[in-house]
């Protein structure tokens, strides 16, 4: 008892070795086939390759711990890999963002100066030019009697 290794699968190193890459073909199949890759879901797939073999739990176990060890590295380096370019589209984006900003803000600017003496052309709203919510305008409580010059609906006109 004195040699015995708790975490001991039972293997020689090359077998066990070859039985890591059994595991990782077989968990490679069960994600293709968008299943987990569990030792339960395991076990069939490689009794089914390697008639005469019946792993162990903990054999299953010591083959999916060393298989995630060995993507760890390989799913970090890939994810690095991915980050910069995906920055470098990030800065892009908000630069073409700002861009289209600048240009619609400009615009408006544009449009309020050609227009000094008709800002209804410039900003024509849902209810035609005559219609329009004219910009720098105060609104002014339509009389009553007043006879309706094309306004819209509500009580209001604008100077």
């Amino acid at each position: 008892m004195a040699t015995h290794r708790p975490q001991d699968t039972g293997f020689s190193p090359e077998s066990a070795f070859q039985f890591t890459l059994d595991v990782l073909d077989a968990a490679e199949d069960l994600t293709a086939q968008r299943r987990p890759a569990t030792p339960k879901t395991l076990t069939p797939l490689l009794r089914a390759r390697a008639p005469g073999r019946r792993p162990t739990l903990p054999q299953l176990q010591a083959a999916l711990t060393q298989m995630t060890r060995w993507r760890e590295p390989i799913l970090t380096r890939e994810l690095l890999a991915h980050r910069r370019p995906l920055l470098t589209l990030r800065a892009r984006t908000e630069a073409e963002l700002n861009r289209w900003a600048n240009i619609a803000y400009l615009t408006v600017r544009v449009r309020e100066i050609d227009c000094p003496a008709a800002p209804e052309l410039a900003f024509p709203g849902r209810h035609g030019v005559r219609g329009a919510i004219r910009p720098n305008r105060r609104p002014v409580p339509r009389d009553v009697n007043e006879k309706d010059e094309g306004y819209p609906a509500s009580k209001t006109r604008y100077n």
